[in-house]
């Protein structure tokens, strides 16, 4: 018995002694945030006060300490995320976590953004490369130091390396590329015309409306022996952009606002993660005084204000991605043809090391149009008949983009005509950039570059393109001038929201894959409703939840027969709904359950594998189903193998109302008033790396139940996870500002997660809740208002 006491006395001693290491560990990992640092590479000393949330106001002597500072106060609180996205874009996962990231490194190795991002370097003006250099000897410092790093770094086996200027250009191509979506809708209707006629595609894919676009020729014939490899191509890409990235902006000239000064609302969609993509920060020294939100692993701040003026964005979603199929010469896999004749082949080899593992080479081939994808990508087979190959033209891979002298411009405009001209160095990703200035002025351009494709393409980037025909080659990119911009609207108002954004009568091509008009007609609807708005009524228009598809869909969907008490129910109360995806109503979730299920009975087990890919979430086509339009309603019918449409429609909806009440039933029990849409509705931030991983992922992962759904302009991009039988959001706002040009300093902010990276900070999450509330933190920038408020000051000193 003794024995038994001993040994649960040493079992209590080693827990405590493992709790207290780790509660040391945590501690030590937190980033010094009071006291003095001395660093090499300063000209003067720098302040680095953190207010109360955790946000970093730099204040220093010369603009090059102020990125410099920015450098390391972002290594200190997201130094995890940056490695990761350093690896990411330039191939190097599988250094650190061996084989299974190969595949992303062939990509990124093949894409080559490293080399792309050395030589715009060389391109950039001697400003901006300073700039790089002070911000990547920001980072550098403070790994100097060797701090006690991140959890993940421990966890992983690993530390980082030395920043590069050239790795913070490498992620801001990552960046552009991740917001490439027209590649997967190139692949998805490549292989859609495979099963389907092209009318039939045309009808799962609609035009956005109003828009005649130009019918696809017979694909299925085009390609003609490519053996189908669409679906492989799908499914090796890494980091398919989900639906539904895009964003919201607009903004009001005084004549709409109680001020009588401009009021700019923001709120990006991008991959929800723990941390958030964003980091709030000031950057303030002479000639420079800039506060918003930054992107750890580069320079300046992207979406902000300056004391003059303030700039949002929201993404184009232009065709800036083609794909070619290119023909080997037979028998010679060195050469291709081109309208002139043959080409060799650009080759050049990587080497990519490999954890536990030995190096592997990389043999990656180019052509005229850029790099052969189909070569590292091992489901993809033959893909233009015997010896064929798919390269891909993407403007983010050109030598010369200047994009990231955008914000460092825009930081010191002094009115909205400084911030436009800023646009002109901004290529890539297209962004609609809204801006408002102090002196009243509204304005937005989409600015980047833009493909121009000539009159007698008959695919206009909408599927893989033969790489010989010379009609098929872009011309050059749309002029600056003439792309897609308005200045000071008569009705005192601009709205982006993802939807179409050309004039009537604009004559140059920019997509056909708008998002539909769901959420700027919303909004629109909404600033309808007063004369003059306020900046806390515009915190309000971002939180609004009503969902204007379900509006459209649930008078069609109600025409069913209610033959129980439960379904008359469930008919009742969504025929009293006004459509606001609530997190306490249980109407949001009746009918976005009843909607999934329909839609998978409708199309999905036809699509198969392509049903991810057209997507889950199509109301569109929904719309024309039920409306019967040019008889879709067949649809119904061939799902069910009867002929009439409209009755099998009827019957579907039906099935899927009795299943859907089933479903809810054993998961929330059969009382409807208690069911409630936040019960399944959350927003989950998943970590980059552990998110998947049991037991990690309780520590990194950060979840809220959360208003909102795919159509609102509180926009919560979610999926149906089987597994829990919830409906998680992957895609959101993970950035909310409001910005006052009749009071800076009462401008608003806020992120999805909190400022630091390390899960054992108080900061890593306190926003979270707020911001699922539609609370904003203050952009305050005057020194003298934040000393006056709880905040820590770390002092970096030039080492002597």
């Amino acid at each position: 018995m003794i024995y038994l006491k001993r040994l649960a006395i040493l079992l209590l001693a080693a827990l405590l002694l493992l709790a207290g290491t780790m509660a040391v560990y945590a501690w030590r990992s937190l980033p010094q945030t009071e006291g003095k640092v001395s660093v090499s590479g300063l000209s003067a000393a720098v302040d680095v006060l953190r207010d109360a949330d955790g946000i970093a106001h730099l204040f220093a002597k010369t603009p090059a300490d102020a990125y410099y500072a920015l450098g390391y106060v972002h290594a200190q609180d997201r130094m995890w995320q940056m490695e990761m996205n350093r690896r990411m874009a330039t191939g190097t996962l599988a250094e650190v976590f061996g084989a299974q990231a190969l595949p992303s490194d062939r990509v990124f190795r093949t894409l080559g953004l490293q080399a792309i991002a050395e030589r715009n370097l060389a391109a950039l003006d001697a400003n901006t490369r300073a700039t790089l250099d002070a911000y990547s000897q920001g980072v550098n410092a403070y790994l100097a130091g060797h701090p006690v790093l991140a959890p993940e770094f421990v966890i992983a086996g690993f530390r980082p390396g030395p920043w590069q200027p050239s790795d913070s250009l490498a992620f801001f191509r990552l960046m552009a590329w991740r917001m490439a979506g027209n590649l997967w809708d190139e692949l998805a209707t490549a292989e859609l015309s495979q099963q389907f006629s092209p009318a039939q595609v045309a009808e799962l894919m609609p035009a956005y409306p109003g828009d005649q676009r130009p019918a696809l020729p017979d694909l299925k014939q085009r390609y003609a022996g490519t053996g189908s490899p669409w679906a492989g191509l799908l499914a090796a890409l890494p980091e398919r952009q989900p639906v539904g990235i895009g964003s919201n902006s607009w903004a009001l000239a005084g004549s709409r606002t109680d001020s009588g000064k401009p009021l700019l609302a923001n709120d990006p969609h991008l991959m929800l993660s723990a941390p958030t993509l964003w980091y709030l920060a000031q950057l303030h020294a002479p000639g420079l005084d800039v506060i918003g939100a930054t992107l750890p692993g580069m320079p300046g701040v992207i979406l902000g204000r300056n004391q003059h003026v303030a700039w949002s964005f929201t993404n184009t979603h232009s065709d800036v991605v083609d794909l070619f199929l290119e023909k080997q010469l037979p028998g010679d896999s060195s050469h291709y043809l081109t309208p002139e004749g043959s080409a060799a082949f650009a080759v050049r080899e990587e080497r990519i090391r490999v954890k536990d593992g030995d190096d592997v080479l990389l043999r990656v081939r180019s052509t005229r149009h850029g790099p052969v994808i189909s070569d590292v990508l091992e489901r993809a087979g033959h893909l233009a008949g015997e010896g064929g190959v798919m390269a891909l033209s993407w403007v983010g891979l050109r030598d010369d983009d200047l994009s990231l002298q955008f914000p460092l411009k825009a930081a010191l405009a002094v009115d909205g005509s400084g911030l436009l001209a800023a646009t002109r160095d901004f290529h890539s990703p297209q962004q609609n950039i809204v801006y408002a200035d102090t002196a009243g002025s509204i304005g937005f351009i989409a600015a980047g570059r833009v493909p121009q494709r000539q009159a007698d393409n008959d695919l206009m980037g909408r599927a893989p393109s033969p790489g010989w025909e010379a009609r098929y080659d872009w011309q050059g990119f749309i002029p600056f001038d003439d792309l897609p911009q308005q200045r000071d609207p008569a009705n005192g108002e601009l709205v982006t929201a993802n939807q179409k954004i050309t004039p009537p009568g604009y004559n140059r091509w920019i997509t056909s894959n708008w998002v539909l008009p769901y959420r700027a007609e919303r909004i629109h609807e909404l600033l309808a409703e007063g004369a003059n708005h306020s900046r806390d009524g515009m915190q309000r228009m971002q939180m609004d939840a009503s969902n204007p598809v379900a509006r459209q869909l649930l008078p069609l969907m109600l025409q069913v027969p209610a033959h129980d008490a439960r379904t008359r129910e469930a008919v009742q109360r969504l025929a009293n709904w006004d459509g606001a995806m609530l997190r306490e109503r249980a109407e949001p979730l009746i009918y976005a359950e009843w909607l999934r299920l329909f839609t998978e009975r409708l199309y999905g087990e036809r699509l198969g594998d392509l049903f991810e890919q057209v997507g889950a979430h199509n109301p569109a086509f929904i719309a024309s189903v039920l409306w019967d339009r040019a008889g879709a309603s067949r649809w119904c019918g061939e799902a069910l193998g009867e002929a009439d449409g409209v009755t099998a429609c009827r019957r579907m909806l039906g099935d899927s109302l009795a299943q859907t009440l089933d479903n809810l039933s054993q998961q929330y029990g059969d009382a409807m008033s208690g069911w409630q849409w936040g019960d399944a509705h959350k927003a989950v931030s998943r970590h980059a790396v552990f998110g998947d991983v049991p037991v990690l992922s309780r520590l990194f992962n950060l979840s809220i139940a959360n208003d909102g759904g795919r159509d609102t302009v509180n926009y919560a991009g979610y999926y149906y996870d089987p597994v829990s039988r919830q409906y998680l959001d992957d895609v959101g706002p993970g950035l909310r500002a409001v910005y006052d040009l009749n009071d800076p300093q009462a401008s608003g902010f806020i992120l999805s997660s909190g400022q630091s990276g390390n899960p054992f900070s108080a900061h890593y999450s306190d926003m979270l809740e707020g911001w699922a509330n539609g609370r904003l933190v203050p952009m305050i920038s005057e020194r003298k208002r934040l000393e006056q408020q709880a905040h820590h000051t770390l002092e970096l000193a030039p080492r002597p």
